[in-house]
């Protein structure tokens, strides 16, 4: 699925899948930092059901981007998930707030906002979110060196086309 020139989206697909509290909450901060407008009442009129994918593929750098929710439902033994590097631009006119660099991408959301004057200039749209789990690597920066991470921080919601390119690999799980 294109809905962008910058990125196509593949399968696993859910359909009608509907955010945890958790995701409710990331994808809320993310809109009203967008469009400003009260938390609360952007939260309550937030679609219940959203479109789930777990793959992107950027179409800038030709990576391709497993989320941490398809790898989960690969049978395969060993599965290794992507670092990516999320990029907010100077120019964008949006206060979005400083992400850092390695994350871990958990899920892609793709709802469509109703034509009501709460969403203004994304009203009437489809809004294509990407869950991001940002990784504490230790001060090491996976462009530039071996890295890895032991937690995670707080899931954060973005526009999808601020994914920009793969920057490393980590294992997920192993067998035995």
């Amino acid at each position: 699925m294109s809905l962008d020139q910058s990125f196509i989206l593949h399968p696993s697909c859910i359909l009608n899948y509907e955010p945890n509290v958790t995701e409710r909450q990331a994808i809320t901060a993310y809109l009203t930092q967008v469009i400003g407008g009260r938390t609360a009442e952007i939260q309550k009129n937030l679609p219940t059901s959203m479109s789930l994918w777990g793959k992107v593929h950027i179409l800038s750098g030709g990576n391709a981007v497993w989320s941490h929710f398809a790898a989960r439902l690969t049978a395969q033994p060993i599965q290794n998930s992507s670092y990516i590097q999320v990029r907010v631009t100077a120019s964008q006119q949006y206060n979005l707030p400083n992400i850092g660099k390695t994350h871990r991408l958990e899920k892609i959301l793709v709802f469509s906002l109703p034509d009501a004057r709460i969403w203004r200039n994304l009203a009437g749209r489809m809004v294509v979110v990407a869950l991001v789990m940002p990784c504490q690597t230790h001060g090491k920066n996976a462009t530039q060196e071996r890295t890895s991470y032991s937690q995670t921080l707080a899931m954060i919601a973005t526009d999808l086309r601020n994914i920009k390119v793969v920057v490393g690999c980590c294992k997920t799980r192993r067998n035995g």
